[in-house]
């Protein structure tokens, strides 16, 4: 799953976890200014308070209750260096630390505690080794078995009658809508990958039906935006609920996969109308798949 897709999932609710840096801390509040992929969260913390530059674990425990936790580094480490204020360790995480030291200044070589909720480093030494503390290297992870993908959209638009109307993607009894990927999963998805994920996207601005008759989306293959477009041009079929800002799509993906299919479009129909932001974010697709 990429970063784009973990937000996204955070966004709508549906993820545990998301990892982030801390930026801010708003004392008064209790509250962290958490930085996800650009975007600014300012969630409570539990544990101790994070500082500002530490990575942040973003936790959804249950609807609408987000909370987020410090990610600290290694509890013990190596001395190196040693000012009259400060010691350098090399923590058993292969991370260099700088804290200034609580009492006697340590010695270089010396096994120490790092105490990264108080950005210090503990009196004494450990006389010992604790049990259990014996770094053990971690093998490289496997080479990536798979991947993922979000794909935007290059173009939309809506047409009545046949003729182009706005670039919003809209359907009705008189309208036809479509977008166009070109042939970004064709060219990106492996030929022998297997899909393990197809979802379509969508981010809807109204819907102005009387009726809760799913939409029935369809494919094209337009390379570009065409100047008229009618229902004769949409091929297949797939119902989405009116209100549904996710649905699979696996039955697309052959003619995606090939480039058969450029795109998806909405049929026409009195049942509903309803109208997609347009390009490039209306109507994305998302796709994961394994070698």
């Amino acid at each position: 799953m990429n970063d784009q897709q973990r937000f996204y999932e955070l966004a709508q609710q549906k993820a545990d976890s998301t990892e982030g840096i801390c930026v801010d801390v708003d004392w008064s509040s209790r509250l962290a200014v958490v930085n996800v992929n650009g975007v600014e969260l300012s969630v409570p913390w539990e544990g101790p308070a994070p500082w500002p530059a530490d990575r942040i674990r973003l936790v959804k425990a249950g609807v609408g209750n987000l909370f987020c936790k410090a990610v600290f580094g290694a509890p013990m480490g190596t001395v190196l260096t040693v000012t009259s204020t400060v010691a350098t360790v090399h923590g058993d995480d292969d991370a260099e630390y700088v804290y200034p030291f609580l009492g006697a200044a340590p010695t270089s070589g010396a096994r120490v505690r790092l105490d990264h909720a108080g950005r210090c480093i503990p009196n004494g030494a450990y006389s010992t080794e604790p049990a259990g503390s014996d770094v053990i290297p971690v093998p490289p992870p496997p080479p990536p078995s798979g991947g993922s993908a979000t794909f935007t959209a290059l173009w939309s638009g809506s047409w009545r009658g046949g003729v182009f109307d706005t670039d919003g993607v809209e359907s009705s009894y008189t309208r036809v809508a479509a977008v166009g990927f070109g042939n970004q999963v064709r060219d990106t998805v492996p030929a022998a990958a297997r899909v393990t994920r197809a979802e379509l996207q969508l981010v809807q601005e109204w819907n102005r039906s009387f009726s809760s008759t799913p939409v029935r989306f369809g494919m094209h293959g337009f390379d570009g935006r065409p100047e008229s477009l009618t229902a004769a041009a949409l091929s297949g079929s797939l119902s989405v609920a009116q209100d549904a800002r996710t649905a699979d799509i696996s039955a697309f993906l052959t003619d995606l996969r090939s480039g058969a299919a450029k795109g998806v479009g909405i049929y026409p129909d009195s049942a509903y109308w309803v109208r997609y932001a347009p390009a490039p974010n209306g109507v994305r697709l998302y796709l994961e798949w394994s070698l």
